[in-house]
């Protein structure tokens, strides 16, 4: 059965349960720890996110190959297939080789840079320290991935995620209850456990790719000219492409600030309205985005961009308005689900009022997880990279900063923001989708050979 035939709930509903397993993995770490120790959970949680930017880094590398990949299999170019999966892993091996020695370079001073105390700082240097291999063995992880993406196996990915999680959470118990001698619950352990548990994932999809694909490297059929092309497609794409996750993270990082400078409660309440939200924008979005990128690079291979259009018209008239009912769904009930995290009125007050900004912020943000992957993917690249660079400061930071401080909205004026920078974001995607730049980036680099 074609790719293009196959129903978008078959290939994107794995991808969900790939993603949520994968979240899961570090909600079960943090459950773990909190009985180890509360500077624990605070020295991890605050290195977390320094193992999540890195992460980003590489998936902004090899992200753009689903739609490369898809594309010569719409071409049904073979050459081209195989020579961008080896330069894939061969671009990404030596980001994560680099991403490793960072990491592992500033586990010791890292708690003191962002002002942990001596416990929180010591788990924070253990945790980065032995997790920095991770950025190995997830090059084949991410790059497996794509591969399989691209063929629409998504089934593989959810079966490798359960792997992943179902190792981890072993690893944990027999941690917590102490089942191997010499072995118990600590910061060490549980990054070695994480990193264990990468291990069953990575031969999952390998079984995949080189036994029910069929897929082999055979270098000898790798043409010069295609090992070129794809070297110089994917470093065109990657390299600019990597330049917005850092953005947005940084920024969220000024968000975050000018919360603080509201009140402590701000912060905790913008918190737990990202978090409430995290798995349904998060992983829900991410999967009918990848699944867009997916049918839409294979109707380009095939040169069908009216059916390319027409799938991602589908994608965001079907998913967007289910987004709009579950975040009013969540809105609705949201005293009730906070009322479980915290007792404190004034908070669930506030995260509750926030929740009604989230609904619009969360459905715009959905937007753009499933527009910006495909135009990147198609190799318009460059000006919606600019203009997402331009709207985090212009109108995230900018605009919070005036509306937050100077006109004095408080953390309301930075919702406002956040909404107006995803929108702006979101509005210019969709014009230059609609407006086809995307057809003249793919047909000046995408000739079949």
């Amino acid at each position: 059965m074609s790719l293009t035939t196959m129903s978008f709930t078959r290939l994107t509903l794995p991808i969900f349960f790939q993603m949520a397993l994968l979240l899961a993995i570090f909600l079960t770490d943090t459950f773990f720890l909190s009985t180890v120790s509360d500077m624990a959970v605070a020295g991890v949680g605050s290195a977390i996110p320094v193992l999540l930017t890195a992460i980003a880094l590489m998936h902004a590398f090899s992200d753009p190959s689903i739609s490369i990949l898809g594309q010569q299999l719409g071409q049904q170019n073979n050459s081209r297939l195989s020579s961008t999966f080896v330069v894939m892993l061969l671009v990404c091996s030596v980001l994560a080789v680099v991403l490793t020695l960072v990491a592992a370079m500033i586990a010791d001073p890292f708690g003191s840079w962002i002002g942990l105390g001596p416990e929180a700082s010591a788990a924070s240097r253990d945790y980065l320290w032995y997790i920095s291999p991770i950025f190995v063995l997830d090059i084949l992880f991410i790059n497996f991935n794509s591969m399989i993406f691209a063929h629409g196996q998504t089934k593989w990915a959810m079966y490798a995620a359960i792997a992943s999680a179902a190792t981890n959470l072993i690893c944990n118990l027999v941690l917590y209850f102490q089942l191997i001698p010499g072995w118990h619950l600590g910061v060490k352990e549980v990054a070695i456990a994480t990193l264990f548990a990468q291990i069953p994932p990575i031969l999952i999809m390998g079984y995949a790719i080189f036994k029910v694909l069929g897929f082999s490297f055979n270098f000898q059929a790798i043409k010069r000219e295609d090992y070129t092309w794809s070297r110089n497609r994917i470093l065109s794409i990657s390299i600019p492409a990597t330049i917005e996750p850092i953005s947005y993270n940084i920024s969220q990082l000024v968000v975050y600030s000018m919360l603080a400078a509201i009140t402590v409660t701000s912060v905790a309440a913008y918190s737990y309205g990202k978090n409430i939200f995290l798995l349904f924008s998060w992983a829900a979005a991410l999967a009918v985005g990848i699944g867009t990128q997916v049918v839409v690079s294979h109707y380009q291979g095939m040169a069908k961009y009216r059916e390319a259009d027409n799938r991602m018209t589908r994608s965001l008239c079907k998913f967007l308005p289910v987004v709009v009912v579950v975040g009013v769904f969540i809105s609705l009930f949201a005293e009730s689900i906070l009322s479980v995290f915290t007792k404190d009125q004034a908070l669930i007050h506030m995260t509750a009022t926030l929740l009604i900004f989230m609904v619009v912020i969360e459905t715009f943000k959905a937007g753009n997880f499933v527009v910006f992957p495909t135009l990147r993917g198609s190799g318009d690249i460059r000006v919606p990279v600019l203009i997402s660079l331009l709207s985090h400061w212009l109108f995230c930071i900018g605009l919070g900063y005036y509306l937050a401080i100077s006109l004095g909205w408080g953390i309301y004026g930075v919702m406002v923001s956040v909404a107006a920078d995803e929108l702006v974001r979101f509005g210019c995607s969709l014009f230059r989708w609609y407006r086809r730049y995307w057809v003249r980036n793919y047909e000046a680099s995408n000739q079949p050979t």
